[in-house]
C-alpha cells in the first residue's frame, strides 16, 4: 500500500536545500520503499520539485 503525504510545497529542492546527491538518495529511498524503478532518463526538475510531483512520478511507474 502506498501512503504518500500530499504536502503543497512549491519547491521541494529549494525549500530543503537538496543538492544532486540528496535528490539521488531520495530517489533511491523511494525506489526501495515503494518497489518502483524510476528511470534515470526521467530525473528532471519537474519530477522532483514538490511532493505532489514526486507522487505523480511514482504512481506512473507503480504496477
Amino acid at each position: 500500500m502506498i501512503i504518500i503525504l500530499k504536502l503543497n510545497l512549491p519547491k521541494l529542492i529549494c525549500a530543503h536545500s537538496l543538492d544532486s546527491m540528496g535528490i539521488m538518495r531520495l530517489i533511491m529511498y523511494i525506489e526501495e520503499q515503494f518497489g518502483v524503478t524510476l528511470p534515470d532518463s526521467e530525473i528532471d526538475p519537474d519530477n522532483v520539485n514538490s511532493f505532489n510531483a514526486l507522487e505523480q512520478w511514482v504512481l506512473q511507474h507503480k504496477s
